[in-house]
């Protein structure tokens, strides 16, 4: 005869309010980690392997912080439905800031516009073959992204990223 382990008589836990914020709090973290990890050290890029390595070890040291607090205060320690909330959340945050995702669509989304010159002719060649809701073609705006001195974070510059 089969028994079942006693803890899966236990209702199934949903995402929890905790888990969010503690993810959320968690996103800037990972996301710096990354992109200090990258442009400081030019090292092992967290998000170019299929298991991504700074969201396990987050998720680590949360198993490991919640170890102490199951023993001192049972009830606030997480469930197992709340370190997925965390791991699922820092996975698709490190995925958006990784090395494959913002740091080659951005250029990808410009460098036609920017790069163009009568001698490659780009401009004739398939400017009227992007879709305008895709790229980004303002060179005033581009101005700032390639050539430093500026901020992303100005109303200008937004919206022509945005748009």
């Amino acid at each position: 005869m089969i028994i079942p382990p006693k803890n899966l008589s236990k209702p199934h836990t949903n995402v929890t309010f905790r888990a969010i914020v503690i993810g959320f709090l968690l996103i800037p973290v990972n996301t710096y980690f990354i992109m200090w990890n990258h442009l400081k050290y030019w090292s092992t890029l967290p998000t170019t392997i299929s298991l991504i390595y700074n969201a396990v070890i987050s998720l680590m040291i949360l198993v490991s912080l919640n170890f102490l607090i199951q023993r001192f205060a049972p009830g606030l320690a997480l469930k197992h439905s709340e370190f997925m909330t965390v791991y699922m959340m820092l996975s698709i945050s490190s995925a958006l800031a990784g090395h494959d995702m913002i740091q080659t669509v951005m250029p990808t989304m410009s460098d036609g516009f920017w790069f163009a010159t009568s001698e490659n002719e780009w401009r004739q060649l398939f400017w009227g073959h992007l879709p305008p809701w895709m790229v980004v073609g303002n060179l005033s705006i581009l101005e700032g992204f390639y050539e430093g001195e500026s901020t992303f974070y100005t109303q200008h510059h937004f919206w022509g990223w945005v748009r």
